[in-house]
């Protein structure tokens, strides 16, 4: 999937375009669409001294595709107000074939990965599963090209992921080893614990192939908090040359209603659908106007 990303990027933005959405979900996504949200003077309060998000001086300045996988014996959830009329990416590029490559080996792990979740939670096994059956899984290539931002910069400043769950392959930097030492500022994922505490996302110690779990504030919704979603933000680094991410978001059904499993958390977590929470953040990140 990175190698057809990469042929995509080699067009121009005018040709880029051509398949940029309509409303959201699918197709390209340019840069200066999205903007980061506010983070609520409460939650700054809780971060240790030196570990407030980089600041963000407007949108998003990535070039993002989204590419709807959906599940064995499904159609796609199409209840959105307005839905996009790009279906897929360029056709001289076995593109579906490519997406759906990559797509299905993540679909079958996140469900792995929800069953394991409800053992854990001592739910029956297919409880979590069934909210997700359906949903608008999407895989989504994400570059920052080159010169787009200077060392330092966000690249997708501070924000929670909306979705259920979110896997996160290892990215692709093309800045060569021997001029590493130049982006001298910390520079990819970052994320915060529940301690206030940001931290730098690397691959595990020895460990060539791994795979990032990370909750959604959907996720949290389900679990009453129990697990809660992760403020994250990727930073850039050497500006001369541009990086590559395939993150895959799995998506409960947009008409599940995604209150806590749990009433006692009810007043917290409101009891609506996954579309209509859906639809106050990208309404909130001005994607879409009311």
């Amino acid at each position: 999937v990175y190698a057809l990303y990469r042929r995509f990027m080699e067009g121009t933005p005018e040709e880029r375009l051509r398949y940029e959405q309509e409303g959201h979900q699918v197709g390209i996504l340019p840069p200066g669409t999205e903007t980061p949200p506010r983070i609520p003077d409460e939650f700054l309060a809780r971060l240790k001294p030196g570990h407030h998000p980089t600041p963000v001086n407007g949108p998003d300045q990535t070039w993002r595709w989204f590419e709807q996988i959906t599940d064995p014996g499904t159609a796609w959830c199409d209840v959105t107000p307005v839905p996009s009329h790009v279906q897929s990416g360029p056709t001289d590029m076995d593109w579906k074939e490519g997406m759906y490559a990559f797509g299905r080996p993540m679909l079958l792990f996140a469900y792995k990965t929800v069953a394991a979740l409800a053992d854990g939670l001592g739910l029956e096994p297919h409880t979590l599963a069934e909210f997700f059956r359906g949903g608008n899984h999407l895989v989504s290539p994400i570059c920052r090209e080159a010169g787009a931002l200077k060392n330092g910069q966000p690249t997708n400043g501070r924000h929670w992921d909306v979705n259920g769950i979110s896997f996160h392959v290892p990215s692709q930097d093309d800045t060569p080893r021997t001029r590493l030492d130049e982006a001298t500022i910390p520079h990819g994922l970052f994320c915060w614990n529940r301690k206030g505490e940001r931290i730098k996302i690397e691959r595990p110690t020895g460990e060539e192939k791994w795979i990032g779990v990370q909750a959604g504030e959907m996720l949290e919704s389900l679990t009453g908090g129990l697990i809660t979603a992760e403020l994250h933000e990727v930073v850039a680094g050497h500006p001369d040359y541009p990086r590559w991410s395939v993150p895959f978001f799995f998506w409960p059904h947009l008409e599940k209603r995604i209150g806590p499993l749990s009433a006692e958390t009810l007043a917290r977590y409101p009891n609506r659908t996954a579309l209509e929470h859906l639809l106050e953040k990208i309404r909130g990140s001005g994607m879409l106007e009311d």
